[in-house]
């Protein structure tokens, strides 16, 4: 669990995930490879911070070596809701 209240996910072989929840703002840090195959493993933990209606979510991708096209369109659209 991270200090001020987010929570550290599981790591899948090429992705880790981490939430960061302060007031006003929800970070996810995204490391590793996004593609076919860990893109349901980050969509499933993105589609948990926004059931918890994040005022401002903020996607810190710093750490992600790589992106495939269709984790680009979830990424936009989990930025849209």
């Amino acid at each position: 669990m991270c200090s001020s209240g987010g929570f550290r996910a599981e790591r899948v072989e090429r992705v880790e995930v981490d939430v960061d929840v302060a007031p006003g703002t929800t970070t996810v840090f995204i490391s590793g490879e996004l593609d076919l195959v860990t893109m349901p493993f980050l969509s499933e933990h993105l589609a948990l911070v926004l059931k918890a209606k994040p005022r401002r979510l903020v996607l810190d991708m710093a750490r992600t070596d790589f992106l495939d096209c269709g984790s680009a369109r979830m990424i936009i659209a989990t930025g849209r809701s």
